[in-house]
């Protein structure tokens, strides 16, 4: 707690995983600095006992429109910072949009409630929302015991008049014609260098390997910060980490020492868009070794291809969905694949196409089932070569790819690919 960590609220079905827009305050393109409104609903759950019976996964996030989106609409609840114009019925200005009943891994996005809000109010209208939930939520059924359950009963029209009957006043909502469109995010902004909005700062994005650091090279990146940095590191929903406040003479510099840790600020199309949960090699409820099998997809792709847009691959082990696998453009959910007649197993794949956040929203599609962990690299392969080859031109995402041909189609023209 003297660092400013505490293990309360960390253990059972307590509230957690608050998460924030990555480059708050530092970054040129955002509306909002989400950072002072994310640590207030933190502290808020921290320190009030009748907030700790919520499910585990209970998630809220604050994305402040800027370059490495937060996933908001994968959460339960989601603040999103938008630009009111004028002529609305509220002064013009930034504010959160609400949005409600995200849960990815039952294949659902939060959705736009119309309610707006000024971003002081964040944690009473947070609030308010949880109570409705532990109110009224199924804790019966673990797998129904999310939002998403409650509004799907309700509909989001009762849902809200209870949430205004908590707060003692009305919900302001305002149509979409009154509010800026969001800028898109950079899908590689989380690696590399970038200049923040304090002019001659930077921040830099380190590739992490699946997630993974050593204790030593940990210990690296605390100096480099403390050194080379304004002291914070940032992370990221795409398993990496930002050093922020490096000053443009000392580029270079933390450039030579995060390469002498053995990491990276440079990643192939691939790997920086890999993520992988922990996987049968630390969690019970996996089927199999996730960051292991994305570490050989990795390799084997660098290997035989060369991709020149970004591709989103995220392998996870099982139904939680931790890795979000029905996001990414090629998901992979582990699964025990039969060998024999006796029941015999070994670890594999689902591989889902098709997936995306933001703009692109939308639930990935089953492509293959049951392969084997050693046969999912190839296939990958196969399915990236197909794009390579097939798409319509050399600006078409793999997102839009998959999404113009049905599964049927995408088979055959990944079975015509060498893997």
């Amino acid at each position: 707690q003297d660092l400013g960590l505490t293990s309360r609220g960390s253990g059972a079905d307590n509230i957690r995983n608050v998460t924030g827009t990555p480059t708050a305050g530092i970054d040129p393109h955002e509306l909002l600095d989400t950072r002072p409104f994310a640590r207030a609903w933190h502290f808020h759950v921290l320190n009030d006992r009748s907030l700790t019976g919520l499910p585990r996964k209970f998630n809220v996030a604050f994305d402040g429109a800027g370059s490495i989106a937060a996933l908001e609409e994968t959460n339960d609840i989601g603040f999103q910072a938008v630009e009111v114009v004028e002529g609305a019925p509220v002064a013009a200005g930034v504010y959160f949009r609400l949005v409600l009943g995200g849960i990815t891994g039952h294949k659902d996005f939060a959705r736009d409630t119309g309610v707006i809000l000024a971003p002081r109010d964040a944690t009473r209208v947070a609030d308010a929302i949880v109570r409705v939930f532990i109110d009224s939520g199924d804790r019966t059924n673990r797998n129904k015991a999310r939002l998403k359950y409650v509004l799907d009963d309700w509909g989001f029209d009762k849902f809200l008049f209870a949430v205004e009957a908590k707060l003692g006043h009305p919900l302001i909502r305002i149509d979409g014609q009154h509010v800026k469109p969001r800028r898109a995010p950079d899908r590689l902004a989380h690696i590399g260098v970038h200049p923040q909005k304090q002019a001659g700062l930077n921040w830099i994005g380190l590739v992490l390997p699946v997630g993974k650091l050593t204790a030593e090279q940990m210990r690296g990146v605390a100096s480099l910060a403390r050194d080379l940095g304004d002291g914070d590191l940032r992370l990221t929903v795409w398993q990496n980490l930002l050093v922020s406040g490096v000053a443009d003479a000392d580029v270079t510099e933390a450039l030579t020492r995060i390469a002498a840790m053995g990491l990276s600020a440079e990643a192939a199309a691939v790997r920086a868009g890999l993520v992988a949960c922990t996987g049968s090699t630390g969690c019970k409820f996996a089927a199999a070794n996730t960051k292991g099998t994305a570490e050989l997809i990795a390799a084997h792709v660098e290997r035989h291809l060369t991709l020149d847009l970004p591709v989103n691959i995220h392998l996870t082990g099982c139904h939680h969905s931790c890795a979000q696998h029905y996001i990414g453009d090629i998901g992979l959910i582990g699964a025990k694949v039969p060998v024999n007649d006796d029941g015999d197993t070994v670890e594999g794949f689902h591989i889902l196409v098709g997936g995306g956040s933001g703009a692109d929203a939308k639930i990935a599609r089953e492509l293959w089932r049951d392969v084997k962990s050693e046969d999912c690299p190839a296939a990958v392969a196969r399915l990236l070569s197909a794009y390579l080859a097939h798409r319509a031109d050399r600006s078409e995402t793999f997102f839009t790819f998959a999404n113009r041909h049905d599964t049927d189609t995408l088979k055959r023209l990944a079975e015509e690919q060498q893997g």
